[in-house]
């Protein structure tokens, strides 16, 4: 089963405890119905029948990966319907975020940095030249352990690098 989101709007000022959002849900091509979370930590709301967002979310528990919680508690859950949309918004924020970072800026993470850390020159500042500086931060050895141009990659690709994945 492919379930995915289109026509996603997110309203991050008026998001709370979650995103505030509003998108159309999709099951293997076929349009379901909206799918939104008024951002307040409330569950998501949905515009199609509970038969079939029970459908869908037995289908997600039994399929996609469990996971566990960063601080330790060595509990393993089950993925949701719930927390699988919450995940697909999440990644459209992100590519949405990488994408006009890459747009503005040359963008660089390397072995030092940590997760979600990077190194950035101005775009603009380098207008016609991107490649004398690519090749620039290529050979500073000394200044970036194993270099990785994010600009250079596909934008999915970026957001995994930038993640630390």
């Amino acid at each position: 089963m492919n379930i995915e989101l289109k026509n996603v709007r997110l309203y991050k000022e008026m998001s709370e405890e979650t995103y505030c959002f509003k998108a159309m849900l999709y099951k293997d091509g076929k349009r379901m119905g909206e799918v939104e979370n008024r951002g307040c930590g409330g569950c998501h709301s949905y515009g199609f029948t509970h038969e079939e967002t029970k459908e869908m979310d037995e289908w997600c528990r039994a399929n996609l990966p469990k996971w566990g919680s960063r601080f330790g508690d060595g509990d393993i859950y089950e993925t949701s319907l719930e927390q699988h949309i919450s995940g697909l918004v999440e990644a459209y924020d992100n590519k949405k975020y990488m994408t006009s970072l890459l747009r503005r800026k040359i963008v660089v993470v390397d072995d030092t940095r940590k997760e979600g850390e990077y190194f950035h020159y101005n775009k603009a500042k380098y207008k016609g030249r991107e490649e004398e500086l690519y090749s620039y931060i290529l050979s500073k050895k000394s200044q970036f352990k194993n270099p990785v141009i994010l600009n250079k990659l596909d934008v999915v690709e970026a957001c995994a690098k930038l993640a630390g994945e």
